[in-house]
């Protein structure tokens, strides 16, 4: 699914125009991207957590050279409810 059926599906349950809908959409966005590059997390209760968290370097082989690596990395943990949503639609 991508954001335009995103949009879509969220203004056919609600009362709001797709136009409101992707307002809203692009505001919450643009603040969680702001929140989480700040180093804050973002919890959605009944969705899931997204932080950052710092990556170590690494060190290559035996030449014992530094291997250069993104040092913050992205992470997202599903809810509880959110597993157990995916739990059932696979079984």
């Amino acid at each position: 699914m991508d954001k335009r059926e995103l949009v879509t599906l969220a203004a056919r349950r609600s009362t709001l125009t797709r136009r409101q809908v992707g307002e809203a959409l692009r505001a919450i966005l643009e603040t969680m991207a702001e929140a989480i590059a700040a180093g804050e997390p973002v919890v959605l209760k009944e969705f899931g957590r997204f932080s950052t968290w710092q990556r170590r370097q690494r060190i290559r082989g035996f030449d014992g050279q530094a291997h250069e690596v993104d040092k913050v990395q992205l992470a997202f943990k599903a809810s509880a409810v959110l597993r157990r949503r995916l739990k059932e639609k696979s079984s």
